[in-house]
This record gives structure tokens, sequence and C-alpha cells, in this order.
């Protein structure tokens, strides 16, 4: 397939984007007030001065500088930029998508299935047109997951340099890429000590620049060190944290959005049935379904409904056909999730078995995806029991390992052995993607009728 018709492919996944950023107004949390007060005072803004002020400074910078530039500082205009910075790095992600699905050996009708499953995504879709710095550190991160597999397999310096940047890039734009920043640095500094091939004043230099100088830079640069001299933690949000939940029993803690009861009960349970029966959280009142304390359910409901976290307010459809649509993705849904379980399973095993193998390229290559995805599991299992607020659990702080879940399903694609079997798994994708160009549909359709 000539690389025009998968640049076809990229424009026609933009288009529902470009509509969503036209008719969108909200987004789940505020980042516009930070450029607001920033402009107002001439200075970045205390991170106490308002609900997102405690963000990293990349994204903000980057809309204040343009709104600067052009003499804005209205609202709308504001949105716009940010919606005009988003789209630029939504071409991006597409382009990294389509790049990534070209390399796999897949046939080519499940090369331009899994892109268009992925790249329409209704999550991915909906984060895309908010104003919010969620975008450009997806973008960031695959980037830098994708660089970090050629550098295992080409360790040359300038591969080296530009994987500095981008992960310095990624480490002050979001907190959860602070998870990239570790998780790189870990890698590069056993590939450099096991490089046989690296003197060692190359060795030093290397374990300096990831070692130490980028922590430092992240830290300064990301403001983590001036959140840990104020609050004893670089880790520093909106929230204080909660009482920590037990293992087994409720201890009654009743937060404004309740999410956590106990640790069993929210990594233990996958409530489907209830999902069923409610296909969006509700809100944030007395009642809310079962399902909104279950930290699997959570993260599922959200990869197939645009609308599943009832927000913003505009966000909200009562509409029957709303979330028949969401029930319908939610059942066809299982065979891809499924497959994307399996495949990582399938990884984990085949790196298992290469951890003595003398190609240690090799063998790094192959745990790349697997350690990154656990990486960013286990920093989201930890964000939600320190809040226990559903609101907390969120699907796109694992949208920056997308590169891994693309590799997961494509394994899972390369080990159906039975024509009968692949050709249902198929269908059942290609019908969710018709699913999901609705379920975005409809998202359109809600904000026309009720945006600000």
């Amino acid at each position: 397939m000539r690389a025009r018709s998968w640049w076809f492919l990229v424009v026609l996944c933009l288009l529902p984007r470009a509509v969503g950023l036209f008719v969108n107004r909200e987004a789940n949390d505020d980042h516009i007030q930070v450029v607001e007060l920033w402009l107002e005072h001439g200075h970045y803004p205390d991170e106490r001065a308002c609900w997102e002020c405690f963000q990293p400074p990349l994204y903000t910078t980057i809309q204040y500088s343009i709104a600067r530039s052009l003499a804005l500082n209205d609202r709308d205009d504001l949105i716009g930029i940010a919606h005009g910075i988003n789209f630029c790095i939504s071409v991006a992600i597409l382009g990294m998508l389509a790049w990534q699905i070209q390399q796999m050996k897949l046939r080519l009708l499940w090369q331009v299935t899994l892109f268009l499953f992925f790249a329409l995504n209704p999550k991915l879709m909906a984060i895309n047109i908010q104003a919010t710095n969620d975008t450009l550190v997806i973008a960031l991160s695959m980037a830098a997951l994708h660089l970090l597999r050629v550098t295992i397999r080409s360790f040359k310096p300038r591969n080296l340099v530009c994987l500095w940047c981008i992960v310095l890039l990624a480490g002050i734009t979001k907190g959860n890429g602070l998870v990239l920043v570790v998780g790189v640095c870990l890698f590069v500094s056993l590939l450099t000590t096991m490089h046989a091939d690296c003197s060692l004043v190359d060795k030093t230099i290397i374990l300096t620049l990831f070692l130490i100088s980028l922590p430092i830079a992240v830290s300064e640069m990301g403001h983590y060190y001036e959140h840990y001299e104020r609050n004893g933690t670089p880790f520093s949000i909106n929230q204080p944290k909660a009482p920590s939940a037990s293992f087994l029993s409720y201890d009654g803690f009743a937060g404004k959005r309740l999410g956590v009861r106990s640790i069993s009960d929210s990594l233990l349970t996958f409530r489907f049935v209830n999902l069923l029966q409610y296909p969006s959280t509700g809100g944030s009142g007395e009642w809310y379904p079962e399902h909104r304390t279950s930290f699997w359910t959570l993260l599922y409901g959200q990869a197939y409904h645009s609308q599943f976290e009832y927000y913003p307010p505009s966000w909200r459809s009562q509409s029957p056909v709303v979330d028949w649509v969401a029930r319908a993705l939610y059942v066809l849904g299982l065979a891809p999730a499924a497959m994307l379980a399996c495949g990582m399973a399938i990884q984990i095993r085949h790196g298992a078995s290469m951890i003595r193998t003398v190609d240690v390229n090799a063998a790094m290559e192959t745990w790349l995806y697997p350690v990154f995805s656990l990486a960013f599991v286990v920093f989201l299992v930890k964000y939600s029991l320190d809040y226990r607020d559903y609101a907390n659990t969120k699907l796109i702080f694992l949208f920056p390992v997308l590169p891994a879940a693309i590799s997961f399903v494509g394994e899972s694609i390369d080990s159906l052995d039975k024509r009968c079997i692949e050709c249902g798994v198929l269908s059942v994708i290609l019908v969710m993607i018709v699913g999901f160009v609705a379920n975005f549909g409809l998202l359109i359709l809600t904000l026309t009728q009720t945006a600000p």
C-alpha cells in the first residue's frame, strides 16, 4: 500500500476530530484558566491559583507563546489556539500509528482494519478535541517509545540525543510522563552497560545524561522540585490524598466521587453486567452504578464510549440511542480486549524465554512494550488508590503506551491459526469501527445541542 493511501486514511480519521474541535468548547479540566492568569499577571501562576495550575508547564507555555504573539486573550480565542495545537498533534499521532502498523507483518486488510480501529477509538478522539495537555503527552510518549525501540536496534549518538530531548518534553508536559522518564532512563542505562562496543568514556557520558542531567532537567523545568520543596512530594495535584483503603472491607470513606471502596473490590472485579445496565458513570451524585467502583470496568467503559464519564456537562446525553450504541460496543469489545491481553501474555512469555539469551538487544526489544505497559498500569493503580476518586481512574493516562496495545493486538492476530476464527474476529472489529464512528457522531450531535 502506497504512502499516499495511508495519508488518505490519516486525513479520513482527522475529519471527525476537525468537526469535534469546531463544536466542542469544554474539557474535563480547565487548562485555559492557567493561560488566562499568565496573560493577566505576566508570570506563570502559582500552583494554588487555579484548579489546573499544578500542571507541568510545556503545553501551557506553547499556548501562552502563541496567544501573546497574536495579542489574543479572549477565552474563545485561547480555546481555539489549544484546539489548533491539538489538531496538529493529532496528525502526528495518526502518522505514528500508520507508520507502526505498516511495519507489522500483517495482511493489508488487517493493517487497514487495525489502523482504523485505533485511530477512530472514541476515547482517543474525545481527548484529542479537548483543550488539555493529554494529547501532547500521548504524542511525545509514543515518539519516545518508537525512538527507544530504534535506539535498541541502532545504538547511535543521534538516536540518544533525540530520545533525551523527547523524554524531557514528555516529562514537563504531564505528571504521567514521569513514568516514561524513569522507564527510558533505566532501559538506556541497562543498554549502555551491556553494550560491548561502547567505551568507558562514552558509557560515562551516556549514563550521566540519562541518570543525572535528564532527571534534574525534568524536575526543574517541570516544577516537580518546586512542588517537593513546598508539599513534600514532587507529584502534587489539586486534591488531597484519601485515607488508605483496606484490602477486603469498605472503611466507610465517602468522597465526593467515590471510586475505590476497598482494594479487592476495585482491582479484583469486572462488573460487566452492571455496565450494560448503566452505560455511563452517572455523574457525581449520591447514587452511582456499581461499576464505578471497579478499576477494570472503568477503563473498559472509557475505551469504547466517548460519553462514558458523563462530563463535561455539555457532553451529557439522555438519548437511549447513545446508550444502546455503547452497550453494543461493550459486548463486541470483549474480543479485542481479550486479544490485547493474550498478545501481552505472548510477548511476556517470549521475553521470559530470552532472558538468558546472548542477544541482549533482542531481549530488551521483546520486553520493551510489556515493561512500559505494566509500569503505566501500576502508576494508574497507585493513583486511583491514593485518591479513591473514580474520576482519577483515567484510561487516557495509559494512552502514552498506545504503541504497545497495537503490538499486543497484532501479536494475537498472528496467532490466529484458523481461517474461520480470523474472519470472525475481523468481522467483529469492522463492526466496532462502524460503532466507533456512530458513537463519536452522537457525541458531536450532543455538543451541537448542548454546548454553551
